[in-house]
């Protein structure tokens, strides 16, 4: 592009995602071939960190907006078909082992096989996660999540099995649903807010996995003022 249209591209772009903080400056130098993609990918990441910043967008460009719901949500189906997997194989193999074993030696049965494959993956991903982010063929050393050091992910790795876990019960499995993995990704910013806003199953959740003892989990979007002043009201006494 010619130095006016990359201006007049870049320009057009930070004013449609003004959630990339107004800075047209990296979009124009791609534009215009004189600066990599890999600034502008880091604009767009530090975007979508200002959580207040983009939700703000999102409300208020929601033509725009919607689009990321879709794309979040379409993200997801692997994620569905994967619960819905577990749930038609756990009711297979409950069938099957109802032949030899009680309900009561079955249910633990399973208890113990979510878990084991829990702190499977719980050992295993981490690398996995380490090895694309970084882009290269093997992390050397040991690396774990934490909570000290990937809060955020070990909150929605847990919650991600306690989906799997009610999917593959054995006393009503709960069935896996489209914004299981929206809500997932929710859980993300869940250590982060004071007042975490969702719905009943994932408050239950995240309350049971007590991962998050500094914010308050609201199940009802009626109870969401109550929670909100509540806190106002504790911070103005100083307590």
């Amino acid at each position: 592009m010619s130095h006016r249209d990359a201006t007049e591209s870049a320009q057009e772009f930070a004013e449609k995602y003004p959630f990339l903080g107004n800075d047209a400056a990296p979009v124009q130098r791609y534009f215009a071939g004189t600066g990599p993609w890999s600034c502008v990918k880091e604009s767009v990441e530090a975007g979508l960190r200002d959580i207040p910043g983009f939700a703000t967008w999102l409300v208020e460009n929601w033509e725009h907006g919607q689009k990321f719901a879709g794309i979040l949500r379409g993200a997801g189906q692997p994620f569905l078909n994967a619960m819905e997997k577990v749930k038609e194989n756990t009711q297979a193999t409950v069938q099957r082992a109802l032949q030899t074993m009680s309900k009561s030696e079955l249910a633990e049965a399973l208890a113990k096989g979510v878990e084991a494959a829990r702190s499977n993956l719980l050992e295993t991903m981490p690398a996995t996660f380490a090895t694309k982010l970084l882009d290269v063929g093997k992390v050397s050393g040991d690396v774990r999540f934490s909570m000290e050091t990937t809060p955020s992910i070990l909150v929605m790795w847990n919650f991600m099995f306690e989906l799997m876990k009610r999917s593959a019960t054995l006393a009503s499995p709960r069935k896996p649903s489209s914004s299981d993995f929206a809500d997932a990704n929710h859980t993300l910013f869940a250590r982060h807010v004071d007042v975490y806003r969702t719905d009943q199953f994932a408050a239950e959740a995240l309350r049971r996995l007590k991962m998050t003892p500094t914010t308050t989990i609201v199940s009802g979007l009626s109870c969401l003022p109550e929670a909100i002043r509540a806190i106002a009201e504790a911070r103005a006494s100083g307590s």
